[in-house]
This record gives structure tokens, C-alpha cells and sequence, in this order.
């Protein structure tokens, strides 16, 4: 069988293509509607400082008082803060090295005990007379039988899952897109909040029919999440775009965040028109949940479940549209073709993903907290707060540094997700490609590709390592 390892990442992109990069109107809208409400945001936030700013003043020198006060304190805030910074990056690192060693072992473990609570749950129910306790003894009977079957293909979800942090530990771009995700979404919130604010406030002066107030917060609404959701995606496509370049390039490292993001922009319209979807049926949910009566809660369910399913059916959408440059419909069929090759991988991945990511969390707080406390009861206060008991310095600082813990890691996890959405749309090119009689180079351990291979034969498969 031929093969193709050695190729390049250019020749690689080109196999994939499967047509042209999308029209980029659809992103011309969005970003038109982005810097409207960013400019819009802003320039109202301004105005009100301006009109109250005697009052602004006020709290400016409310402000300078407060930091006068503590001013006494900046030897002891200054350490605080450099030694919970240092700590708070050494444990992120923890973190992601925890997982890159771990994350298969803890998979499998999980489900295992998700196996074993619906046979204990239904043991328990029958022993107290509830014939009810069948279900769960079925359910769990069922998810065994599924978890030996598929055994070595959960296993390899776990691989990718620890493969993934590996990317982000190589890849910094990868948090370097989500961190920007993370501004830009936010600050798009606040100026979309502004402006929705100051519009509802505008139009209620004239008294208008319900109905044209209904509709112009729905369209207010509806912009604004768009315009969030469009950014957010936008980093998210750029996330994948450097996990493909270091993904399919293992001999030479061609990824970066300037080559990450350009592969998004190309495929900027098709990203558009995916947030614009998503966004009308978030809007739609959240207008039927404050309507009144009896179908009310009917057409809720239904919305919903709709929701879920098109979430389901776009799940590889991003990785789609970015690897094969192509725009939202051209997108939307490779996702569900490759839902049908990944199933179980995805099922496992939307149901267990979270959970693994739990116990890594809370390790990962508990270490934070612990390190905390003794930073606080055994160093600053001997050194800063002599006569104040050790334990609850040590307490509040233990508490500090889990709640600071929490952003990086969220951004962690949030890029992980993307991460490991991405790899596990790479095993199913493989699978597609694997069936054409070629093969893509990629960047897998021994292990994992022995793995890897042993699934494809499976499935009938043998390609060139």
C-alpha cells in the first residue's frame, strides 16, 4: 500500500481540500455588527463617565484613599503576589502534566464507575422491592458490554486526551488564542451590554407597540451573541488550525499562532454563518422560556432538543471547515460523515470529557489550597503578620489561591476541549484516507500509533507507519 509520511504539511493541506474557501461576506457582516457594538460600547460607556463624572471623581479618590491605606502594605502585597503568581504557573504546568500522563488511566476508571453505580443503584432499588431496579441493571449491563467492545478505542480517546495536553504544552499558541478568545469575548460582551442597555432605555421613551419592542430586543439579542459567539469561534478555528500544523507536520515544527489564525480567517464566512445558527437558536430558547402558557414548556423541550442535536450533528464543524477549507454546508456534511466513523469516540468525548477534566481539577485546587496555606501560615506570617494566628492567614490565603486558580485553569480546560475535538477529527482523515489506500504523516508516540493501528486493522485497515 503507498504511502505518503514524508510529505509535507503543504502537500498534506492539499490532499484535504475538498473545494474553495467560503465567501467572506457572511464575516463582513460580523465583523461590521462587532465594531459597531464595540464602538457603540465604548463610546457610550464614556458618555456616562463624562455626565457623572464629578461622581467618578468621587470613587477615583475613594479609590486613592483605599490604595494610601494599603500603601503601608506594599512590601507584603508585592511578595504575596509574585510568589502566588510563580506558584499559580508551576501548578498550571502540574496540571497539564498530570493529564498528559494520567488522562487515559482516569477514562477508563470513570467509566467503570459509571458501569458500577447503575449495577449497585439497581441492586439497591431491588432490595428494596422496586422492580424499577431492572433499568439500571440494564443500563449498566448495556454500557459494559459497549466498554469491551470498544475497549481499545476509548483507550485511544484517553491517548489523544493526554496527546492533547502535550500540545498545549509545545504549542503555546494555543492558550495565547484562547487567552485573546477570552478578552475579546468579554470585552464584546460588555459593549454589547452597554449598548443593548442604552437602546432598551432609548426606545421605551416612545411608548411603541409591544410587539416592536419584543422585536427589537430580539434583534438586539440576537447581534449581540453573534458577535460574541463569532469571536470566540474565530480564536477557536485558530486553535485549530495550529493543532493541525503540529498534528500533520512531525518532522519539522510549522506551527504558530500567525499561521493558526490565518488558516481561520480563510474560513471566516463559514465561521459567520455557524455562530449566526447557533446564536438564533439560543435566542429562540431564551424568548420561549419568558413566554407565557401552556406550550410554553413544549416548545422549550423542543428547541432544546434541537439545539442538542445540531451541537451534536456541527460537532467537528470547526475542525472541518479550517483543515478543508471549506464554508458552513461543505462543513456541516464532513462533520456528520465523520460522526459515522467516530461515534463511540465522540459519544465518550461529549459524556466523559468533563469528568476526567473534574478529578484534574480538583487535584489540581486541593495542591493550590494546600500550597496556599502554608505559604500563608508559615512564611508571611512570620515575616509580615507576627500576632496574627497562623491559621487563618493560612486558611485565607489557601482560599486565595484556589479562586485565583480557577481563570488559568479554565483556559486550560476550555483549550484542551478544542484540542482534543481537533486530534480526534484528525483520526477520523485517517480512517478516511486509511480506506483510499494512503496515509497522512502525523505525530503520534509508539505507543499510541501501535494502538492506533491495531484499531484500523479492526476496521479492516493497514497503512504504512
Amino acid at each position: 500500500m503507498g504511502g505518503h509520511s514524508n510529505i509535507s504539511i503543504e502537500e498534506v493541506d492539499e490532499k484535504l481540500k475538498l473545494g474553495s474557501p467560503p465567501s467572506k461576506v457572511p464575516a463582513i457582516i460580523a465583523w461590521i455588527v462587532v465594531i459597531f457594538f464595540w464602538v457603540s460600547g465604548t463610546g457610550i460607556a464614556i458618555y456616562y463617565i463624562i455626565l457623572n463624572f464629578n461622581l467618578v471623581v468621587s470613587i477615583l479618590a475613594l479609590l486613592g484613599v483605599g490604595i494610601q491605606a494599603i500603601s503601608n502594605y506594599s512590601s507584603l502585597i508585592i511578595t504575596y503576589v509574585l510568589i502566588m503568581l510563580a506558584v499559580v504557573l508551576a501548578a498550571i504546568i502540574f496540571l497539564l502534566l498530570m493529564i498528559r500522563k494520567f488522562a487515559r488511566e482516569v477514562l477508563l476508571i470513570i467509566i467503570l464507575l459509571a458501569i458500577g453505580f447503575y449495577f449497585v443503584l439497581g441492586v439497591i432499588m431491588l432490595l428494596v422491592r422496586s422492580i424499577a431496579g431492572v433499568l439500571p441493571i440494564v443500563i449498566g449491563g448495556v454500557l459494559l458490554l459497549i466498554f469491551l467492545k470498544y475497549r481499545r478505542r476509548i483507550s485511544l480517546l484517553g491517548s489523544l486526551m493526554e496527546l492533547s495536553a502535550n500540545t498545549i504544552i509545545q504549542e503555546k499558541g494555543t492558550i495565547s488564542a484562547n487567552i485573546i478568545a477570552s478578552i475579546l469575548g468579554s470585552y464584546t460582551f460588555v459593549t454589547v451590554s452597554i449598548t443593548s442597555f442604552f437602546i432598551y432605555n432609548y426606545v421605551a421613551k416612545f411608548n411603541l407597540p409591544d410587539w416592536i419592542d419584543v422585536l427589537i430586543g430580539f434583534a438586539v439579542f440576537l447581534l449581540g451573541l453573534w458577535a460574541t459567539t463569532f469571536i470566540v469561534t474565530l480564536f477557536n478555528a485558530t486553535i485549530v488550525g495550529i493543532t493541525h500544523d503540529w498534528y500533520r507536520s512531525p518532522h519539522v515544527d510549522v506551527a504558530s499562532f500567525r499561521k493558526g489564525l490565518k488558516r481561520a480567517l480563510t474560513v471566516q464566512g463559514g465561521i459567520a454563518v455557524y455562530a449566526f445558527v447557533m446564536s438564533v437558536l439560543r435566542v429562540l430558547i431564551e424568548y420561549a422560556k419568558q413566554r407565557g402558557g401552556i406550550a410554553r414548556g413544549i416548545v422549550v423541550a423542543i428547541l432544546r432538543i434541537t439545539e442538542e442535536i445540531v451541537r451534536f450533528l456541527t460537532f467537528y464543524i470547526i475542525p472541518a471547515m479550517v483543515i478543508r477549507v471549506v464554508g458552513f454546508k461543505d462543513g456541516l456534511k464532513d462533520s456528520v460523515h465523520k460522526l459515522r466513523d467516530l461515534l463511540i469516540e465522540t459519544i465518550v468525548t461529549r459524556f466523559a470529557f468533563g469528568f476526567v477534566m473534574f478529578v484534574f481539577a480538583f487535584i489540581y485546587t486541593i495542591v493550590l489550597g494546600a500550597i496556599g496555606y502554608v505559604i500563608g501560615a508559615y512564611i508571611i506570617t512570620p515575616i509580615f503578620l507576627a500576632g496574627i494566628s497562623p491559621v487563618l492567614v493560612g486558611v485565607v490565603s489557601g482560599v486565595i489561591y484556589m479562586i485565583v486558580g480557577i481563570v488559568p485553569a479554565s483556559i486550560i480546560f476550555s483549550t484542551l476541549s478544542v484540542v482534543l475535538t481537533t486530534l480526534i477529527y484528525e483520526f477520523g482523515l485517517d480512517i478516511e484516507f486509511a480506506q483510499k489506500g494512503e496515509t497522512l504523516p502525523r505525530r503520534l508516540p509508539r505507543e499510541v500509533e501501535t494502538e492506533f493501528l491495531k484499531i484500523l486493522e479492526e476496521r479492516g485497515l493497514k497503512v504504512q507507519l
